[in-house]
Protein backbone atom coordinates (compact mmCIF):
# COMPACT_ATOMS: atom_id res chain seq x y z
CA UNK A 1 0.00 0.00 0.00
CA UNK A 2 0.94 3.31 -1.13
CA UNK A 3 -0.14 6.34 1.20
CA UNK A 4 -2.91 8.41 -0.59
CA UNK A 5 -2.83 6.19 -3.21
CA UNK A 6 -5.00 3.39 -4.64
CA UNK A 7 -3.85 -0.22 -5.46
CA UNK A 8 -1.57 -1.24 -8.41
CA UNK A 9 -2.55 -4.37 -9.66
CA UNK A 10 -0.17 -6.02 -12.46
CA UNK A 11 -0.94 -9.19 -14.78
CA UNK A 12 0.71 -10.55 -17.70
CA UNK A 13 -1.03 -8.00 -20.39
CA UNK A 14 -3.08 -5.12 -19.63
CA UNK A 15 -6.26 -7.28 -19.63
CA UNK A 16 -4.82 -9.64 -16.92
CA UNK A 17 -4.06 -6.66 -14.43
CA UNK A 18 -7.97 -5.28 -15.12
CA UNK A 19 -8.72 -8.70 -14.04
CA UNK A 20 -6.76 -8.36 -10.76
CA UNK A 21 -8.04 -5.41 -10.08
CA UNK A 22 -11.37 -6.51 -10.38
CA UNK A 23 -10.80 -8.96 -7.92
CA UNK A 24 -8.89 -7.24 -5.21
CA UNK A 25 -11.93 -4.58 -4.92
CA UNK A 26 -14.66 -7.82 -4.52
CA UNK A 27 -12.27 -8.97 -1.83
CA UNK A 28 -11.79 -5.71 -0.48
CA UNK A 29 -15.78 -4.90 -0.25
CA UNK A 30 -16.21 -8.53 0.93
CA UNK A 31 -13.71 -7.48 4.25
CA UNK A 32 -14.93 -4.08 4.46
CA UNK A 33 -18.66 -5.47 5.08
CA UNK A 34 -17.47 -8.09 7.37
CA UNK A 35 -15.81 -5.42 9.60
CA UNK A 36 -18.77 -3.50 9.34
CA UNK A 37 -20.90 -6.56 10.62
CA UNK A 38 -18.77 -6.91 13.77
CA UNK A 39 -16.68 -9.45 12.79
CA UNK A 40 -13.27 -8.64 13.55
CA UNK A 41 -11.42 -11.90 15.30
CA UNK A 42 -9.27 -13.87 13.25
CA UNK A 43 -10.08 -17.06 11.65
CA UNK A 44 -9.39 -20.16 13.72
CA UNK A 45 -6.13 -21.38 12.37
CA UNK A 46 -7.71 -25.02 12.09
CA UNK A 47 -10.03 -24.13 9.57
CA UNK A 48 -7.88 -21.87 7.85
CA UNK A 49 -5.20 -24.89 7.41
CA UNK A 50 -8.67 -27.25 6.43
CA UNK A 51 -9.28 -25.25 3.71
CA UNK A 52 -6.03 -24.38 2.33
CA UNK A 53 -5.45 -28.10 2.29
CA UNK A 54 -7.89 -29.38 0.81
CA UNK A 55 -7.07 -27.78 -2.30
CA UNK A 56 -2.83 -27.43 -1.79
CA UNK A 57 -2.24 -30.16 0.61
CA UNK A 58 -0.45 -33.64 0.21
CA UNK A 59 -3.94 -35.14 0.34
CA UNK A 60 -6.22 -32.50 -1.68
CA UNK A 61 -9.46 -33.69 -2.69
CA UNK A 62 -11.33 -30.31 -3.93
CA UNK A 63 -10.65 -29.21 -7.26
CA UNK A 64 -7.50 -30.92 -7.80
CA UNK A 65 -7.39 -33.49 -10.90
CA UNK A 66 -4.03 -35.89 -11.44
CA UNK A 67 -2.73 -33.86 -14.32
CA UNK A 68 0.40 -31.49 -14.75
CA UNK A 69 -0.59 -28.30 -12.94
CA UNK A 70 -2.17 -25.23 -14.73
CA UNK A 71 -1.41 -21.66 -12.98
CA UNK A 72 -5.00 -19.87 -12.35
CA UNK A 73 -6.34 -17.08 -14.93
CA UNK A 74 -5.56 -14.29 -12.15
CA UNK A 75 -1.82 -15.95 -11.34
Amino acid sequence: MVNGHGPFCWGKDAENAVYNAVALEEIAKMAFYTVMLGKTEPIDKFLLDKHFNRKHGSDAYYGQDKGPSTPLKGG
